[in-house]
């Protein structure tokens, strides 16, 4: 008997120690799939901010790292006009959770124009990058029961636009890991529980303070609620607006405070044009709108090469079995549509756009593997083979990515002149001067100045003289927006008469450094 006994322990020991192996085996296969991806272009992409909204983000960060406070380098006078003079004013444009979270990392305190903290802030992207990967994947296994392969989840991981914005630093990773979240818990939700209800509206507050536009999610998940259970519907939306307020009102009513605008927290122009002007020229016939209309064909441009994008446009007239599933659909399509209006309408975030494609992934995915499943239940093979295909369509742009040209040796020596021209603009200037430029995240985050755009003219000049003080300097440079005062001085090269004077140094990377001098000294000197 203890014989047998023993021989029992053996076999149920063996078998742990066999699942506990599987367990190690099958987590560690995840996490090479999980990094595989990401690391194979971070290898041919390395850690470099060079889009203007991650630099934005990570110039607040780093103030507030240092202990300055929510404030920013970049002066727009169109928000500030109203405030005293500030070379840090309180920023109100960038949602505050992107920010607070990467102010958390120690290596946002680094800081001299030679050594900024582009990998903290790439790496923090990677991170969200890689947990949407796994809400996703939950959200799949959930929808599909467990029967399916995670095929929306690995096509993600291969989504190039999404890999780009993880090694740029922008904050659309986290925007995505919020609204998948988001996804997920209205896939359980059944109106059962008055504090599930409070937390989705938390969770939507956190979407709020990641990017202001997503406050218009509220009325797809009002519609969700309505649709989800008739008793005590009314309560549930309820218990969700005050989830909302609790996260988000004491932000609106800072930015309130500040700005005058307590949902969005500024005009969709004077993030665009920069100034406390009204928009001039093209702008002014609907320049705004140009403007978002070429984003989104570069939108379509990037996306039109994955094939699950397809089937997500038809997903709408293919009956999908499963109240998640529909849950999830119907979310996605209003919350996509309320966000698109809004951002034509002139209140939107061009980040705003990528949250959903990880939710576009999945219920492409579903829908394929519904028709599928519809056409071809009888034949398994074929099914197999369809399915290896349709992944393979998917992940083709990942490998044409890796196969493009690597960024070349002059580009780094391009990046390296830059660095040292920022440096050298600052021996020129005293502590706290502002410097005006056409590239003001470029100059704010690696040049750590303090910014206002050109002038439009000597008028404009002289009011900010009088908000601001006496403005010495000004640089022009060929990676800012080259409208107005920079297209005439880079493209036409004329300086107007009333810009400063026509002292300047011109760098070997084509940045051109005004100073104020006597008329009787101005000169241009190159090198």
């Amino acid at each position: 008997m203890a014989r047998r006994h023993r021989v029992y322990r053996q076999i149920e020991g063996k078998k742990r120690y066999e699942h506990r192996a599987k367990t190690i085996v099958s987590a560690a296969i995840l996490v090479i799939i999980l990094a595989f991806p990401i690391s194979v272009y971070k290898a041919r992409n390395p850690a470099a901010i060079n889009l203007p909204a991650a630099m934005d983000v990570a110039q607040v960060a780093r103030n507030l790292a240092r202990g300055g406070g929510f404030t920013t380098n970049i002066l727009r006078p169109g928000l500030y006009a109203s405030l005293p003079r500030l070379t840090k004013p309180p920023d109100i444009v960038n949602p505050p959770l992107h920010v607070w979270l990467l102010a958390r990392l120690p290596g946002m305190k680094r800081g001299t124009i030679l050594s900024t903290p582009d990998s903290t802030v790439t790496n923090f992207s990677s991170f969200f990058y890689l947990l949407t990967a796994l809400l996703l994947f939950l959200l799949e296994r959930r929808l599909s029961g467990g029967q399916t392969l995670a095929i929306a989840s690995l096509i993600y991981l291969f989504s190039v636009p999404m890999l780009h914005s993880a090694v740029s630093g922008t904050g659309e990773t986290l925007s995505a890991a919020m609204v998948t979240l988001l996804m997920l818990m209205i896939s359980v939700d059944s109106n059962k529980s008055f504090l599930y209800s409070f937390v989705v509206g938390a969770v939507l507050g956190a979407c709020y303070l990641t990017s202001y536009v997503f406050l218009v999610l509220l009325l797809p998940l009002i519609i969700h609620k309505n649709a989800v259970g008739e008793e005590g519907r009314f309560r549930h939306i309820a218990a969700m607006l005050v989830g909302l307020s609790a996260v988000s009102v004491p932000w609106m009513v800072r930015n309130l405070h500040f700005g005058a605008n307590a949902l969005i927290a500024q005009p969709f122009s004077s993030i665009f044009l920069g100034g406390e002007r009204p928009p001039q020229g093209p702008a002014a016939g609907g320049g705004v709108y140009l403007h978002m209309a070429n984003y989104y064909g570069k939108l379509i441009n990037n996306y039109s090469a994955s094939c699950v994008l397809g089937f997500f446009l038809i997903s709408p007239v293919v009956q999908s079995h499963g109240q998640g599933i529909g849950r999830v659909k119907h979310f996605l399509w209003y919350g996509l549509g309320a966000v698109i209006l809004f951002s034509l309408l002139g209140q939107g975030d061009t980040e705003a756009m990528g949250a959903f494609l990880p939710g576009a992934i999945l219920v492409g995915s579903l829908t394929f593997q519904e028709l599928i499943q519809r056409y071809r239940s009888d034949s398994p093979l074929v099914k197999s083979r369809l399915t290896v295909l349709f992944i393979a369509l998917n992940v083709l742009p990942f490998v044409s990515a890796l196969m493009a040209t690597p960024p070349s040796a002059a580009a780094y020596r391009w990046h390296e002149n830059r660095l040292r021209t920022m440096a050298d603009m600052h021996s020129r200037m005293h502590a706290g001067e502002i410097l005006m430029t056409n590239a003001p995240e470029w100059m704010a985050y690696y040049g750590e100045f303090n910014t206002l755009p050109l002038p439009a003219d000597g008028a404009e000049l002289s009011r900010w003289e009088q908000a601001f003080g006496q403005l010495r300097f000004a640089a022009v440079c060929p990676y800012g927006s080259v409208e107005g005062v920079a297209k005439m001085i880079l493209k036409q090269h004329v300086v107007p008469a009333w810009f400063l004077s026509e002292k300047a140094q011109v760098y070997p990377g084509k940045e051109v450094f005004f100073s104020a001098a006597d008329n009787d000294e101005a000169m241009v000197v190159t090198r």
